[in-house]
């Protein structure tokens, strides 16, 4: 469990604030921000395949299988979504610096 919650929750959020743009936003801070958040939706992915391995190894009841395998499905969904947000949020950003740069011109 406590690969999960490292994985889906501390990991991405550790990436987001270490590369997020804390100054002027810039075409570079915006591909450093998307790359940041599609690395970590995929550890998010990863850590709940992995989720499911543990549980399946140690040999639990089918219930506690089922369990996994919900969770896994839920985390690989919503991880799916973050990535697809991620690609439009750099679309945006890249051209809002566009836009304003061309005001500055």
């Amino acid at each position: 469990m406590d690969l999960l919650v490292a994985g889906v929750v501390v990991v991405p959020l550790a990436l987001m604030l270490v590369f997020n743009s804390w100054g002027p936003l810039t075409e570079e801070s915006a591909v450093r921000m998307a790359f940041a958040q599609v690395a970590g939706q995929t550890v998010a992915i990863l850590s709940a395949l992995a989720f499911v391995v543990l549980t399946i190894r140690r040999g639990v009841d089918w219930a506690a299988t089922a369990g996994a395998l919900l969770v896994a499905a839920l985390v690989i969904s919503w991880s799916a979504a973050a990535i697809d947000r991620a690609a439009g949020d750099l679309v945006d950003r890249i051209a809002t610096v566009q836009s304003v740069s061309l005001l500055d011109d």
